[in-house]
């Protein structure tokens, strides 16, 4: 069912990001923009003009998500012949959810006329209770579909002129405390988490149907048995490194419990049942590079099924320490590591050095999680992996900014997968 789309504004700077929204909608609905009128007024004309049976009244400081529109008319057809749709959005300036968006059928409000209280602007909350004590059907869905961005100080106290609130200083609503600014442009770019706020959510899946790649589900219990093995020695591997001696480096750790081991390094930041299917589908490679070493785990469980593993991280004391452990403790050789930003072209030549004339089978994205930077370890890496090899990318389902770098790369590697273990960090990846 199609909804035309209602924009109060008074000429707020704000309003430039609404509207960018909107464009940015995957369906492009009829939008009409109302400017410096009453609410109460401007509502009343548009009911006059509207031509669908339900409208979506947009604030000029409300940034939507691009799913938001074509959710909130799935959500018409999914509950029909309601009065009135209220969804959440989310105020990174107050840290909080707030009823904002609000979908209106015309015909009740064609028969329950809007008003409003001298001296407010709860037009919006009377006409729920009149609807109520009228026995109307009214749903309150707590999918968060967009931002409700705080406005430069001046734009809000001339917003009073639409809500008809006394301005109170500390915020345009009242009692709401500014925990912290940010720019409309910021704001704006926060229209990425939002999938994040939805885990249990009718938006969340909702999005989770319509954009994300094909989902594998992983689990220990289809792993193969030499994947098992090797896990089960991983883990031995963990609680073992206290036994060690390391007088060498003048280090005591007989201090340190079993329990305590496994923290001393090798700490897995993975699903278990993730990287078991990496693995399983890196087995044999001649050889891998891994972008972010962290505590080490992914790059000794790599170096297991891949005859060498490169490793890169700007942490030289992790480098140091990762290196001496796989010597001492496994003998194994086939570990490299690579000192350095992962963006800095003179650490894309050190690889290049260490392959001379060969090519990657793989490269594991683990590095810095925001967005620039997962797509500039994908510009610079990708091509030095040969054809038919694997692009992964660690964190999508949990890190903004990685989820948005993956769908980006998507619209280019259609065969985009994602592996989704108990822990639900999820493993992103694309055959070159």
């Amino acid at each position: 069912m199609n909804v035309e789309i209602l924009v109060l504004t008074n000429g707020s700077t704000s309003l430039e990001w609404t509207m960018r929204s909107l464009d940015n909608q995957t369906v492009k609905r009829p939008v009409r923009v109302m400017k410096d009128m009453q609410v109460i007024d401007a509502m009343r004309a548009f009911i006059s003009e509207c031509e669908t049976d339900y409208f979506v009244k947009v604030d000029d400081d409300f940034h939507l998500h691009p799913y938001a529109i074509e959710f909130l008319e799935w959500l018409l057809d999914l509950i029909p012949q309601s009065s009135l749709y209220v969804c959440n959005l989310w105020e990174p300036w107050a840290r909080r959810f707030r009823r904002g968006i609000k979908v209106y059928q015309l015909e009740d409000l064609k028969n329950i006329p809007l008003r409003a209280k001298p001296g407010t602007g709860r037009i919006d909350r009377n006409y729920l209770n009149d609807l109520v004590e009228q026995n109307k059907k009214v749903v309150i869905d707590h999918s968060t579909v967009g931002i409700h961005s705080l406005r430069e100080e001046e734009d809000r106290k001339k917003y009073t002129k639409l809500w008809g609130r006394r301005w109170r200083g500390s915020s345009w609503m009242k009692g709401t405390p500014i925990r912290e600014k940010f720019t409309q442009e910021q704001q704006y770019n926060m229209l990425e988490e939002i999938p994040y706020h939805n885990t249990k959510s009718r938006f969340g899946d909702f999005i989770e149907q319509k954009h994300m790649p094909k989902t594998i589900k992983a689990n220990m219990d289809n792993r193969t048995p030499w994947v098992m093995h090797l896990w089960k020695d991983f883990k031995r591997v963990q609680k073992s490194i206290a036994t060690l001696d390391f007088s060498d480096l003048k280090i005591d750790i007989s201090t340190v419990s079993g329990k305590q081991a496994s923290r001393l390094w090798f700490k897995c930041l993975q699903s278990s049942a993730e990287i078991s299917k990496v693995m399983e589908m890196l087995a044999g490679a001649d050889v891998v590079l891994e972008i972010g070493l962290g505590w080490g785990a992914t790059h000794f469980l790599l170096s297991k099924v891949a005859h060498e593993v490169i490793s890169i991280d700007k942490k030289f004391s992790n480098l140091v320490l990762c290196s001496y452990i796989m010597k001492k403790v496994h003998k194994l050789d086939n570990s490299q590591f690579v000192t350095g930003d992962s963006t800095d072209v003179k650490t894309v030549e050190a690889v290049k050095k260490i392959l001379g004339d060969r090519q990657l089978d793989a490269v594991y994205i683990d590095a810095n999680h925001r967005y620039e930077y997962v797509m500039k370890d994908h510009d610079l890496y990708a091509p030095l992996v040969r054809d038919g090899g694997m692009v992964f990318f660690h964190d999508y389902v949990h890190e903004p900014g990685v989820h948005k770098a993956v769908d980006e790369i998507e619209k280019s590697h259609r065969d985009m997968r994602v592996i989704v273990g108990k822990g639900k960090l999820g493993t992103a990846w694309y055959v070159k």
